[in-house]
């Protein structure tokens, strides 16, 4: 774990980071409805290994955070899709 950086909020479907990388963890926020996010190993497309998915009932629960506690090498970067209205996600990473 050395240079561990963050997404910054992303709000819609697209590249995280095009370069191979360590995935850390995410925070998801649902802000009006239900969201479900999607990482995949793959700067691309939404194809390729499932790095992580997190679902988020609004009304039980509207954020959520994983932590991968030795992360998962990314050959490809990393591509997420997010779905819901206004949904919002952080992605903590480290390019190698």
């Amino acid at each position: 774990m050395g240079n561990i950086q963050s997404s910054g909020d992303k709000t819609a479907t697209g590249v995280v980071t095009a370069k191979p990388c360590r995935y850390w963890g995410m925070t998801g926020y649902a802000t009006s409805d239900d969201v479900e996010i999607t990482l995949h190993d793959n700067y691309e497309a939404a194809s390729g290994t499932v790095v992580d998915r997190m679902k988020i009932d609004f009304s039980v629960k509207p954020t959520d955070h994983h932590t991968i506690p030795r992360g998962v090498f990314c050959a490809q970067g990393l591509y997420m899709t997010i779905s819901g209205t206004s949904p919002k996600a952080v992605i903590q990473f480290e390019p190698l």
